[in-house]
């Protein structure tokens, strides 16, 4: 069975709703198999566990967000699903290698 439009509709479903509080077991919903089921396919094909994609996809868009407004990096952090400021500094700078308040500076004065 080829499960890629699948994936792709997963991702444009991830996509249109990363800014809400999107798990992994919403997708697998959307998609209409089970979050075990979904989850292992997911992984086969991109190469990425779905739960990782989800964060991964929300911290791009913090970063986005880090560059281009002035948020407060606080709100930036629960805006994007995380339960504290602290696990948002943690995910983002093993994504980044940078704090995002670094992250912040080294990219506005790039502009």
């Amino acid at each position: 069975m080829d499960y890629s439009s699948m994936i792709h509709t997963a991702i444009t479903y991830i996509d249109c709703h990363i800014e809400n509080a999107i798990t992994g077991k919403d997708v697998a919903k959307h998609s209409g198999y089970s979050y075990y089921h979904f989850s292992r396919i997911f992984l086969t094909y991109q190469k990425e566990a779905l739960g990782q994609y989800i964060i991964n996809k929300k911290l791009l868009l913090a970063a986005k967000k880090l560059i281009e407004t002035d948020k407060k990096i606080v709100d930036i952090a629960i805006e994007s699903g995380f339960k504290s400021p602290q696990a948002f500094t943690h995910a983002f700078k093993k994504k980044f290698k940078l704090a995002p308040y670094y992250y912040r500076f080294e990219n506005k004065k790039q502009k």
